[in-house]
């Protein structure tokens, strides 16, 4: 275990891994040598990955066949100072990797692990007609098939029902799709009035009432719509910024702020080029419709540089935005002018009365808003880095994906830490949590998060 002065980081109180097929439970809690959690915005359901040194022979009496379950418990901090409970359920689908010890006593396995509504939705299908806001639709598909609770306060629902979609009610048709499919489908068809993305998707969701003594079964983790208007005007959830330091001399290093909010370590994405994003229309593209009832042929064109204008006129991100240059020209002309995807639908209005089809033009601009969710996913991309940071501090405060973060990067310097001399002023800011990794190994939890930002601090 590392040498930290907070409290101890995790416990595994309890794995068991059980199979239906030759009826047996195996409790493998001191056989797990790391488990891995993943989470992500564009991830409907949770995976991981599980490392287990098999010396007793579970793998042969369990007999896999990749429906096998293995129910965690897990404990931050110690029986005095426990923090959160994470308790879940995971279907073992596949064995990924099998070492055999160099004595030939043990094996090492590795195991795949699938939340079971991921299980569940990429193998049941739907064949149904559904009618009211896209967000609805997703939600009663949710609820109705997949059999969990959804919460939408990440959508800048207030009240009851309340449904903020451009795209209004809409009747539709699920042509014998996959849950997952389904989902997929829908989420790609609805924006806000903004053109922003919609976002379905799970998250862990630790319970600090919830104890390792409770009987009642606990699943740690919930789904999520929400959109990227409401994320990013969400506030930081730390006032204590996670700090980088490249200049710290180790971890053990007398800092001005708590462990807790140390970056371990930091990598910069891979930048979208510029070229590539504008040969995909993400930038700039031209958009058609032809209505086949009444020959009325629908012409928009999208513009990324007008969507962050909408986005920054509304204060939902900083008007000094860094994903698109506006001064850069080729052959005098500005590089948004030049649209370089053409995309064309036809449909038949009228066809269902007043309800419009999911296809058919709505209010404003929801041509244009079809285009602008592929776009502005490119864009966050733009800005994405990844950081490493303590898990405890990440359970304590209850951090999930689609929040938003605060981080402090120092530049290089040889000089002695100083925040407000060095600051890195294009990375240091507010940033979107898109995807989570929670490592658990050797009596350490990291975190591994990947962060977006569409703004640049001013």
């Amino acid at each position: 275990m590392s040498n930290n002065n907070i409290l101890p980081q995790f416990k595994v109180v309890e794995a068991i891994i059980t199979s239906d097929i030759s009826d047996v439970s195996i409790v493998v809690t001191n056989d797990l040598l790391e488990l891995n959690l993943y989470e992500s915005l564009d991830q409907l359901y949770l995976t991981g990955d599980a490392t287990f040194l098999d010396k007793h022979g579970f793998y042969s009496t369990i007999q896999f066949q990749g429906t096998e379950r293995i129910n965690l418990t897990i404990q931050s901090g110690d029986s005095e100072h426990t923090t959160r409970v994470l308790k879940k359920t995971f279907i073992i689908d596949s064995v990924i990797n099998r070492i055999k010890t160099t004595n030939g006593l043990a094996s090492t396995y590795v195991f795949h692990l699938i939340d079971e509504i991921g299980f569940l939705s990429r193998i049941k299908k739907i064949s149904k007609s559904f009618s009211g806001s896209l967000e609805t639709i997703t939600k009663k598909i949710v609820q109705g098939e997949l059999k969990r609770k959804v919460d939408i306060s990440y959508s800048g629902a207030t009240s009851g029902n309340q449904e903020l979609s451009v795209q209004g009610n809409r009747s539709c048709i699920i042509p014998n799709m996959t849950i997952l499919e389904a989902i997929q489908w829908l989420s790609q068809r609805i924006t806000t009035k903004n053109g922003s993305p919609y976002f379905v998707y799970s998250t862990l969701k630790l319970d600090d009432k919830a104890t390792i003594e409770d009987d009642v079964e606990v699943d740690s983790s919930l789904i999520r719509i929400g959109n990227l208007d409401t994320m990013l005007s969400r506030k930081a959830f730390n006032k204590t910024p996670f700090i980088y330091n490249p200049n710290a001399k180790s971890q053990n290093d007398e800092l001005a702020f708590d462990k807790m909010f140390v970056i371990k370590s930091l990598k910069f994405g891979s930048s979208s080029n510029t070229l590539r994003m504008l040969e995909i229309g993400s930038h700039s593209s031209d958009y058609s419709n032809t209505d086949l009832n009444t020959g009325e042929i629908q012409k928009t064109k999208y513009s990324l540089k007008q969507q962050l204008k909408k986005l920054s006129d509304e204060s939902i991100i900083n008007s000094n935005q860094n994903v698109h240059s506006s001064k850069f020209m080729l052959k005098d002309e500005f590089i948004d002018t030049y649209s370089s995807k053409k995309y064309h639908t036809i449909t038949s209005s009228g066809t269902q009365g007043n309800i419009k089809g999911y296809n058919e033009s709505g209010e404003g601009d929801s041509l244009r808003n079809r285009i602008s969710t592929f776009a502005i996913k490119n864009a966050l991309y733009k800005n994405s880095i990844e950081i490493v940071v303590e898990g405890i501090g990440v359970f304590i405060s209850g951090t999930q994906v689609g929040d938003i973060i605060n981080i402090l990067i120092i530049g290089d310097t040889d000089d002695d830490f100083s925040p407000d001399n060095f600051k890195d002023p294009k990375y240091t800011g507010n940033y979107l949590i898109w995807g989570l990794k929670h490592k658990f190994r050797n009596n350490e939890h990291s975190v591994f998060m990947t962060l977006c930002k569409l703004e640049a601090e001013e």
